[in-house]
């Protein structure tokens, strides 16, 4: 499934190739990602998504998760503390525009986690 890319991160961080790949990635945490497959959800370009992969990469934001190296597959870093942080901000601009509460409960599930393995 993917996400809309139309508005990603609720507006606020733009809408560049990078922005709506990252928030391919935050918005469905568990799918492993070609090049390809992010062209067709993203509809922009494969140069552009190559530059955007290899900036996340670099970030620790993704990482391969195979070693074809015909057809590599990128996943998200969820160890990362800046998947938590683009997690919650997706969180939050759906609550803005459903009036929910989503972003408080998974920040009250992440320190609970947090706290637990502290």
């Amino acid at each position: 499934m993917g996400t809309n890319n139309s508005n990603p991160f609720g507006g606020i961080l733009g809408n560049s190739v990078i922005i709506k790949v990252t928030q391919q990635f935050i918005g469905d945490h568990d799918e492993p990602y070609s090049l390809s497959y992010m062209h067709e959800l993203t509809e922009t370009s494969k140069p552009a998504i190559k530059d955007a992969f290899k900036t996340l990469l670099k970030t620790g934001l993704i990482y391969r998760a195979n070693k074809n190296y015909k057809r590599p597959l990128y996943k998200i870093n969820k160890g990362s503390k800046k998947y938590v942080a683009l997690s919650l901000l997706s969180y939050a601009a759906l609550d803005d525009i459903n009036k929910t509460n989503t972003m408080d409960e998974a920040l009250k599930e992440y320190i609970d986690s947090e706290m637990e393995n502290a």
